[in-house]
């Protein structure tokens, strides 16, 4: 009986000792891996945000500058300034239109040469959508206005920008806060005489506002926009626009992370791990694409921050521990009772049915790679030719007696020209790119695949001509929307689609086939980026 005993405990220790340490240290691992991945993850999306946010600066500013040149050149503008006051109305009424369809300008002006407002739109914090046009006799002199002095003397299409900071009324700050930016530029009659400028108030609330709203799907992360300065232009409110309130000028980032500004202060971008905070951050230049004669073009840059705080990360590690200590107490539980009760036949049994079954699992999740290989495509990820003409003819033939099949031949229009143009890595760019806003607009019963090369196949079922033609306008629409930036080259992209619905003359697959080819045929000849159908 001793015997057994001591036998029992030997082999009770000879199985938990090794098995429980080599528990414990695989679980810490991978606890730690997790961690990491975890980390890493919050990481690549702060990096994410942040590319977000300055790709929404550069837009607004680009659409600023569109906006005020094409307001400086407008017809009724340049036959006011050679022709008299006859068309001053008409431009009126266009900046009106222009203001409640925009909702982005608090102010719209015409200054002429000697500082006198001429028109002014303003916007109705009341009813957006009814701008003010201010009466004649309201209108002011603006010649000692820092905007107008330093726009006056610019050439033809150079703007002045001022700036980010807050309204003032009279001197003081108007309330509630009004974060503006002020883009002007001169105007010039026919005799390259300049007559005065044109000057948009822009609301930099709603720049404000989209970096805001990018962020509200990730509450752990806090936006932070900086002036070269290191004040806080977005923030938290009670240490915003330090730089304007004479209390508040040591409410910056600089006083509340010296070490990170270092940093930023050195660097273009980067990621800086401060403890258990984290902080991701870009120089951005919104003057970039402005002609402009300011001497600091270069040097005038915003700073974004995306700022995840201590407390989300200490959660997260805190949630690890307390998943390592009670998994690892659970683990040496179920190892303790397994070394108690099992002989060494059964473990033995037992070690057998664990490596069949790993092995069944390692083969499973190889045939399941080798599928996937098998069936998609390497580039963009959907159904490889192969594969999407398999699902055709199966559909097909399940579909063809109800007359509820619907198959869509497209490619991009003059695609060996952006090959060409801009070489195949781009064109694999805009590939993915259109397949992208394809599965976007597509439901999960929608068959999608590469047919070859530029050319996509898409199948729909039980889906009426209406909802098809809709589904299909939505994708060419967004893809003639689509501006693709490379390298500071600007690519737009068409495409052209071939649709044939399912009849009772077509009694083969390659019946459908050759009539969304005919479609797709006859839509290159109409000019390309349309939909034709096949009758």
């Amino acid at each position: 009986m001793e015997a057994k005993k001591r036998n029992k405990l030997k082999f009770f220790l000879k199985t938990f000792i090794p098995f429980s340490l080599i528990g414990l240290t695989a679980f810490f691992i991978r606890g730690k891996v997790q961690l990491n991945t975890t980390i890493n993850k919050i990481k690549m999306e702060e990096n994410i945000n942040l590319d977000i946010s300055k790709e929404v600066i550069m837009e607004d500013m680009l659409e600023i500058k569109t906006d005020l040149l094409y307001l400086s050149q407008t017809t009724y503008l340049n036959n006011y300034l050679n022709e008299g006051s006859d068309c001053l109305g008409e431009w009126s009424k266009e900046l009106y239109i222009f203001s409640k369809n925009k909702k982005m300008y608090d102010q719209i002006r015409y200054i002429d040469e000697k500082g006198f407002e001429v028109v002014r739109i303003n916007s109705n914090r009341i009813d957006p959508n009814t701008p003010i046009i201010i009466k004649k006799s309201e209108l002011q002199n603006k010649k000692n206005r820092y905007y107008f002095k330093n726009s006056i003397d610019l050439k033809l299409n150079q703007i002045y920008v001022s700036p980010l900071d807050l309204n003032k009324e009279n001197k003081e700050i108007e309330m509630p806060l009004k974060p503006m930016i002020r883009f002007a530029t001169p105007v010039f009659n026919s005799d390259e005489e300049v007559k005065g400028v044109v000057v948009l108030n822009y609301l930099g609330k709603k720049l404000l506002d989209k970096i805001s709203t990018l962020y509200t799907k990730k509450p752990y992360s806090i936006p932070l926009l900086l002036n070269k300065e290191s004040y806080y232009l977005l923030g938290e409110k009670e240490k915003e626009w330090g730089f304007i309130y004479g209390g508040k000028k040591g409410l910056n980032f600089k006083n509340d992370f010296p070490d990170i500004w270092e940093e930023i202060e050195k660097n273009e971008s980067g990621q800086y791990m401060n403890g258990s905070q984290l902080f991701t951050y870009t120089k951005i230049r919104p003057l970039k694409t402005i002609d402009t004669m300011l001497e600091s073009k270069k040097d005038y840059y915003w700073i974004m921050v995306s700022y995840v705080p201590k407390e989300h990360i200490d959660a997260i590690k805190t949630d690890r521990l307390l998943t390592f200590l009670f998994s690892g107490m659970t683990i040496l539980s179920i190892l303790g009772l397994i070394s108690l009760v099992s002989a060494d036949r059964k473990c033995s049994e037992l070690e057998k049915i664990n490596i069949i079954e790993k092995k069944n699992l390692e083969l499973k999740i190889k045939n399941d790679e080798l599928f996937h290989l098998s069936s998609r495509d390497g580039l963009t990820g959907i159904y490889n030719r192969r594969y999407i003409m398999k699902l055709f003819e199966e559909e097909f033939n399940l579909y063809k007696l109800e007359k509820k099949m619907t198959c869509v031949i497209f490619d991009v229009d003059k695609f060996k020209t952006i090959n060409d143009t801009y070489g195949h890595l781009i064109g694999d760019i805009v590939l993915k790119k259109i397949t992208k806003m394809v599965i976007e607009n597509i439901t999960t019963s929608d068959l999608f695949g590469r047919y070859g090369g530029d050319e996509f196949f898409l199948i729909f079922l039980d889906k009426e001509d209406y909802e098809v033609d809709e589904i299909l306008e939505k994708i060419r629409s967004d893809i003639f929307n689509l501006i693709l930036k490379i390298d500071e080259k600007v690519i737009r992209v068409t495409i052209s689609l071939g649709v044939v619905r399912s009849t009772d003359q077509m009694k083969e697959s390659e019946d459908m086939i050759v009539g969304a080819d005919l479609a797709l045929y006859k839509a290159k000849e109409n000019g390309r980026n349309r939909v034709e159908r096949y009758n």
